[in-house]
């Protein structure tokens, strides 16, 4: 310390000397020591983003519902959870057309890892993946198994394990023995969603006949809408959606036409409290969190097939509020009772992927 001292006192008595002697060199100088020390300091305090990884989350749809929000949701969630790890970026309404293009768009931007939402980036994933062995993949919402390279993980949000709990409320309180379901597209993930519901309902009401409808699209509101209309003309009183932005359409006449619903991923009560009964909700930032862990300490399984649902977790029922009443309280208990023998492992929802009778 001493030593420190006697050098400072002899480095200011030098400038002191040099400020008398020629004022400009000796300000020179002392400018010079300010900016190389506070470059110093800001290079010390600052962390190195070349050292962090980065992210790409991607998605189809908007983020004002379901998928994308939760995509949306997700990114936030992420950069809180990896901030100063990994720096994450978000984009939305992605057309089919263009995700293989936009993938390896980020990943020549820099991505390490591509995120993405939903079972239509399944081709993007298989044919990209291969291109870019470095760059881990993680696709969710997809019905495995799927032959995916070493580089790609994906999960199966296994949502039709709430939709048979959703069946066996709707078994109980439709009145004409009529339901309806609606979906966007149909692939045999969906299939075996709407197949749950159905295998629910007919478990309480074997004697409910169904309508369906398949729109083709998961953003077509004006097609959910007539879809519902003439659904509830044939006497159907209770419906049973997954068709993602369409929806809304549904919801609408459903509102006007005092019609009863479910839905899924988000507890969307609060903005149709008069018909919507429950919904099937889905969170899953635990799942991908695990999955991303195993990036970062070196622990990444190839091709692996993560599940996440009731029995992880990360998927239950939204409240029933006024519906609450409604609902027979041996169906109440019913629900509860397979939920946790779900939960538990003890009981299975039935998984069947190909369309059966209506």
């Amino acid at each position: 310390f001493k030593t420190n001292r006697k050098a400072f006192k002899l480095i200011l008595h030098i400038l002191i000397e040099i400020m008398r002697t020629n004022t400009i060199l000796g300000i020179a100088i002392i400018v010079a020591i300010v900016v190389v020390g506070a470059a110093i300091v800001f290079q010390m305090g600052t962390p190195q983003t070349e050292d962090r990884m980065k992210g790409a989350i991607l998605t189809g749809l908007p983020v004002t519902w379901d998928w994308g929000l939760m995509g949306l949701e997700s990114f936030k969630e992420f950069d809180k959870i990896y901030d100063g790890v990994i720096d994450w970026d978000f984009t939305e309404l992605i057309p089919f057309s263009e995700m293989s293009m936009a993938t390896r768009e980020k990943i020549t931007n820099g991505a390490d890892i591509i995120n993405s939402w939903g079972g239509e980036w399944v081709p993007p994933a298989l044919e990209v993946a291969p291109e870019f062995p470095d760059v881990n993949f993680i696709v969710f919402g997809v019905m495995g198994p799927v032959d995916f390279p070493p580089n790609v993980n994906y999960i199966d949000t296994n949502l039709y394990q709430g939709d048979y709990l959703e069946g066996l409320i709707a078994g109980s309180l439709t009145k004409t023995n009529k339901i309806g379901m609606i979906i966007g597209e149909e692939y045999p993930k969906v299939t075996r969603m709407y197949e749950a519901f159905k295998a629910g309902v007919r478990e309480v009401n074997p004697n409910v006949e169904f309508s369906f409808t398949a729109l083709g699209s998961w953003v077509d509101s004006s097609g959910a809408r007539l879809a519902t209309v003439s659904m509830v003309d044939t006497g159907v009183d209770f419906i049973w959606l997954y068709a993602d932005v369409a929806e809304l359409g549904a919801f609408r006449a459903a509102t006007e036409l005092g019609v009863m619903v479910t839905s899924s991923f988000k507890d969307k009560h609060g903005l149709f409290p008069d018909i919507m009964v429950t919904s099937n909700l889905c969170v899953p930032i635990q799942g991908h969190k695990l999955i991303i862990d195993t990036i970062l300490d070196g622990t990444w399984e190839a091709g692996k097939e993560w599940d996440i649902g009731i029995h992880t977790g990360e998927q239950w029922l939204a409240p029933y509020y006024q519906f609450d009443e409604m609902i027979p309280a041996d169906i109440k208990n019913l629900v509860e009772e397979r939920f946790q023998a779900i939960k538990d492992g003890t009981f299975a929802v039935p998984e069947i992927f190909e369309r059966t009778e209506m």
